[in-house]
């Protein structure tokens, strides 16, 4: 019988957004943005690792690299990553 296949989630921290950015945060006014900027909620951030018969596979579906080039916030990374109703709410930690 072959081994069972075996999903392991990793925890790898939250990510803090405001909760307008799970509806996509159109629509706000400048300073409804701002307003909004201090109310967040945590999402989780994982990574998952597949035991397979065959071998192991990572998964993890997080951001890129260029949003955190030395490891740290980066604004100006952000803002030319992200549109700037986006980019309002984005505060990884």
């Amino acid at each position: 019988m072959a081994a069972p296949l075996r999903i392991h989630v990793l925890h790898a921290g939250f990510l803090q957004v405001a909760p307008s950015v799970l509806n996509g945060g159109l629509g706000l006014t400048k300073a409804g943005r701002q307003l909004l900027t201090r109310e967040r909620i945590s999402l989780p951030v994982c990574a998952y690792l597949i035991e397979h018969p065959k071998g192991l596979v990572l998964v993890d579906g997080g951001l890129s690299r260029d949003f955190s080039p030395r490891g740290e916030y980066d604004a100006k990374a952000v803002d030319r990553l992200l549109p700037p109703y986006l980019a309002a709410f984005y505060r990884p930690w």
